[in-house]
């Protein structure tokens, strides 16, 4: 995905084209309906590292899990994942993204973008199974490593941008 906008991106108050966006950490996010991965680049925003699954009951304990993580990492930007089928077409769990990014743009008070999330599940179940881990029994590590590789395509892009100035 480019930075083009897409549903649920640009229409924020705090949203900022790519090329300026600040230094400073940026949260990557895998969304789903019980469990959420999260990535965590470095201030300079080269590289980006698994930080920790979140598991909810409720809206209400997302959002403060999220905002408490958004302000101990000094977060400046977030990442989550667009869940794009092999053909460029919104997948089915594209909604409910949207609804998810529409819940937490006002709460988090960040720029926020989608992006592509493609392969991402299958390649954090590669990196478990080079190490001698089950996927099926690191469901929690599974998410954090997607978050960690939707951060990492937004970053590389960023970077590509960046020098194109």
């Amino acid at each position: 995905m480019n930075e083009t906008p897409v549903p649920g991106q640009g229409d924020g108050a705090n949203d900022v084209p790519l090329q300026q966006l600040p230094l400073g950490r940026i949260m990557g996010i895998d969304y789903g309906s019980r469990r959420i991965g999260v990535g965590l680049s470095d201030p300079t925003q080269t590289i980006a590292s698994p930080l920790t699954t979140l598991v909810f009951h409720n809206d209400g304990e997302l959002l403060n899990q999220l905002r408490r993580l958004v302000a101990e990492h000094e977060v400046v930007a977030v990442v989550v994942g667009w869940p794009v089928n092999m053909n460029g077409a919104a997948g089915e769990k594209a909604n409910a993204v949207e609804k998810f990014v529409q819940q937490i743009r006002p709460f988090l008070n960040l720029p926020i973008y989608l992006w592509d999330e493609r392969w991402t599940t299958v390649s954090a179940h590669r990196v478990l199974m080079e190490q001698g881990l089950a996927p099926s029994r690191n469901r929690d590590r599974v998410d954090a490593i997607a978050g960690a590789f939707i951060l990492e395509a937004f970053l590389q892009r960023l970077q590509l941008l960046r020098t194109r100035k």
